[in-house]
């Protein structure tokens, strides 16, 4: 069975479907009421967003490890990198960022009961889809199809159950284990080291072709014995074209961007005492580095990559992409603004004020400087 029969065969919209967007809404609304309703200060909740972040990269990751060891495949429509990651997404919400806040509210052995109940539980919907639905096929079922050959030759690894509890057990302590992290303030270096690590991901894999798949019907995938990453480009009703993503990547403009994003985040750890993710926040203001020049190196990087794969793509979706970003995070930075003057008064004031948010300096600024900061911009 080749890509294009695999994808062709699932029809129209079904009652699973449907099942599984309500599913997903039904999760982000439970955990936006636990936000909202929580007693907890404004730190506590940031850093259990935070680990609701980390949550869903290590479910997703591990995830797509599983199918491409052959452990196990979905049989479903709407999947990324061969997982369904709006699936991912809703759990990161209940069980990451959902999980911590009730987490921190328990004590003793409470939390013990409370964590065997929210492993049994999932375990429990898993082994339900998949007797009733038919959503994850049996790893028989792997090795007839061509883009989930289990890796390196192995042979399917059985039974998925097995897998499948051993990662609902490993992902709660993970998650409370970071969210313990981000509240104590600990282990600084390697949340930004984590960070950094997942605003490339995201930025430069997943959300671009995550955008391309919905939006032009192409599919990403791990191509078979490797971890080489392929985006399918169909071209008529049977026949697709393929090509290697990271040929895209290739290129001086990224490589400076990604320079930018990089010693951003390094001056952040450096001289900040904090991380890239606003979640998870610097303790000083940063004026040094490319802040010396730009209010949100950053998020110039990350509008500047998205950009730059529209053009290599030469896919509108992605120009989209880009625009809606540039939207987000204009009324982004009207909030952090005021935020930001509220935690570091004047100093950031006149930072702000002679800095500007994505148009950068000819010359960097100085906080002890005493002449008007307009002058030498």
């Amino acid at each position: 069975m080749n890509f294009a029969e695999r994808f062709g065969t699932l029809g129209p919209l079904g009652a699973v479907d449907h099942a599984r967007f309500a599913f997903v809404c039904t999760c982000i609304g439970i955990t936006v009421v636990l936000w909202r309703g929580s007693p907890l200060e404004n730190r506590i909740k940031r850093a259990a967003a935070a680990a609701g972040i980390v949550h869903f990269f290590l479910s997703f990751s591990a995830d797509v490890l599983l199918v491409n060891f052959g452990a196990y495949a979905y049989n479903m429509r709407g999947l990324f990198l061969e997982v369904p990651a709006d699936l991912h997404l809703a759990w990161a919400c209940l069980w990451g960022a959902g999980f911590c806040l009730v987490w921190e509210r328990l004590r003793g052995w409470k939390r013990l009961v409370f964590y065997i109940a929210v492993v049994l539980l999932t375990f429990a919907w898993d082994l339900a889809i998949v007797t009733y639905s038919g959503i994850v096929a049996h790893p028989d079922f792997v090795l007839a199809v061509e883009s989930s050959v289990p890796l390196f030759g192995r042979s399917p690894l059985e039974p998925w159950w097995q897998w499948d509890l051993a990662l609902l057990a490993v992902l709660p302590l993970a998650t409370v284990t970071w969210f313990w992290l981000v509240k104590e303030n600990k282990a600084l270096w390697l949340r930004s080291v984590v960070y950094a690590v997942l605003y490339a991901v995201a930025f430069y894999l997943f959300i671009p072709f995550l955008v391309v798949q919905m939006g032009d019907g192409h599919q990403a995938y791990i191509e078979p014995g490797t971890f080489v990453v392929r985006l399918n480009y169909f071209v008529s009703d049977h026949s697709y074209r393929s090509i290697e993503i990271y040929r895209s990547y290739e290129n001086l403009e990224l490589l400076i961007l990604t320079f930018v994003g990089a010693w951003a985040a390094l001056e952040l750890f450096r001289k900040g005492s904090g991380t890239p993710l606003p979640l998870d926040p610097t303790r000083k203001l940063v004026m040094t580095g490319p802040y010396a020049y730009v209010r949100n190196p950053m998020q110039l990087s990350g509008v500047g990559v998205a950009i730059v794969l529209a053009i290599a793509f030469e896919s509108w979706y992605l120009a989209f992409y880009a625009l809606d970003l540039v939207i987000i995070l204009l009324f982004m930075n009207a909030w952090e603004k005021e935020e930001l003057a509220r935690v570091f008064g004047e100093d950031y004031v006149r930072y702000a004020a002679a800095v500007r948010n994505w148009w950068p300096r000819w010359k960097p600024y100085r906080a002890d400087a005493t002449r008007d900061p307009h002058t030498d911009q």
